[in-house]
């Protein structure tokens, strides 16, 4: 367990992306240490769980045909055979072929919110907030400006929007989509963040009502837990 006798604090600066000046910092509050076991945990149940098995073969019972012997059981001077999908056959069923493997992994939904809360404390130094999607059209020059505006052109960006912004989600998609993939990780929304996709941006452009998404989905909760066990503790 990591360190939950004090709170740390990191201050997300947050821009009005219109006139490019900064309105505020964000506190971020975290009252426990990161969790760097959950998170790699996370992160290979992540990889994993994006493995397909693809290799299949057919067994005896799944190939097509076959209902029929195909000869009497005796008197014809051949050898016995009852049906022609036998392994014995070309065009038969395989024997201890290869069939699709689930990789999957399964992890507690609280070591879920662990990791993410973990990682995001970690990049936390690395987000930047603006106040609204300002695009009134799709723009990928001004996406450009926004970002160059803000001080985060340098290395691969991460873009999270919030519930609150889905009616101008279209907009920062298609202005976004367009940048080359060492500019840009993706867009996600604020429910769907993981571990992956935080440790492979340089900087995190996030809105504010993503932030404020964040907080309460991965962060409050996890604080609760820590402040409790402070309590237990005395």
């Amino acid at each position: 367990m990591g360190d939950t006798r004090r709170a740390s604090e990191v201050q997300v600066p947050v821009y009005d992306p219109k006139t490019k000046q900064k309105v505020e910092d964000y506190t971020l509050e975290f009252w426990r240490s990161p969790h760097k076991y959950v998170m790699h945990r996370a992160l290979v149940r992540q990889w994993a769980n994006r493995r397909l098995g693809t290799v299949k073969t057919k067994k005896r019972s799944e190939v097509r045909g076959g209902g029929r012997k195909p000869w009497p059981q005796k008197h014809t001077g051949r050898a016995r055979h009852g049906s022609i999908r036998s392994p014995l056959w070309k065009g038969g069923g395989v024997v201890f072929g290869p069939q699709p493997t689930d990789w999957s992994q399964k992890m507690n939904k609280k070591e879920r919110k662990l990791a993410l809360y973990s990682v995001i404390q970690v990049k936390a130094p690395d987000m930047v907030a603006i106040t609204e999607i300002p695009f009134e059209r799709p723009s990928t020059k001004e996406f450009i400006n926004t970002l160059s505006g803000i001080g985060i052109s340098q290395g691969k960006v991460l873009v999270i929007y919030g519930e609150a912004d889905e009616p101008k989600k279209e907009l920062l998609v298609k202005s976004a989509r367009n940048l080359p993939e060492n500019q840009l990780r993706g867009v996600i929304k604020s429910y769907n963040v993981n571990i992956e996709d935080f440790l492979s941006a340089d900087k995190i452009l996030v809105t504010r009502n993503a932030l404020e998404d964040m907080k309460r989905l991965f962060i409050d909760e996890v604080n609760e837990r820590a402040k409790s066990q402070l309590e237990r503790m005395k």
